[in-house]
């Protein structure tokens, strides 16, 4: 199955807060937080889980840490914790407002119309599928995501592929230029000592005429 990364998030979350919760009780000496096998401390929500479980045990979780929150301030790693976990859950209720909503697939084009009118279809009810559809009128194909990455996976590579040629063709061509400076000094050098070979000899004649 296909888990949206909104759900990953979620685990990583509850973790985080499972985390705070227990620094605490092992701190404090208190009673550890209740939970069951819906969730793990390292792993986050049971995959087999349905929403209901879910919801109870993190609401479970929530209600222990609020009770504890003066005593989880009052010491520097439960701060710390606390802060860290706040970040974390602005940071994804910014990046997953509370309904998903559709997303254009950027940069792939539908298999059926050739267009950029793809856009990803969030899950409408727990364990529902994602699904990839074509916003054009005329084509309105669904696509397995798993297609849609693959395109996107073929497209990278292919553009990998083209920079790593041009970087390729701009070096041989840096190498040929710095060849032809060469060959041109070499030649300059060559001629000056023709040259100077030229103007000593010319000079050695003269004086031969001169002696004679």
């Amino acid at each position: 199955m296909i888990v949206p990364s909104s759900w990953l998030e979620a685990d990583a979350l509850w973790c985080a807060l499972w985390a705070l919760a227990d620094d605490y009780a092992v701190e404090w000496g208190v009673e550890r937080p209740e939970r069951d096998v819906t969730a793990s401390p390292l792993d986050g929500f049971n995959p087999e889980a349905n929403i209901e479980a879910v919801w109870f045990v993190t609401e479970m979780l929530v209600k222990y840490v609020q009770a504890s929150v003066p005593d989880v301030f009052s010491r520097v790693q439960g701060a710390i914790r606390a802060v860290q976990y706040v970040s974390a859950m602005q940071t994804a209720l910014a990046r997953y407002p509370s309904d998903d909503a559709p997303q254009k697939a950027h940069f792939v084009r539908c298999r059926a119309c050739k267009q950029m009118t793809l856009r990803r279809r969030p899950p409408l009810e727990y364990q529902d599928p994602i699904v990839v559809e074509c916003t054009n009128e005329e084509c309105g194909e669904l696509w397995d995501p798993r297609l849609v990455d693959f395109d996107l996976k073929i497209l990278r590579t292919s553009i990998v592929e083209a920079a790593a040629e041009r970087a390729r063709a701009v070096k041989e061509r840096v190498r040929a230029e710095s060849r032809a400076r060469i060959k041109a000094a070499k030649a300059v050098v060559r001629a000056a000592e023709k040259a100077a070979d030229a103007l000593a000899e010319e000079a050695s004649t003269n004086e031969e005429r001169r002696n004679a």
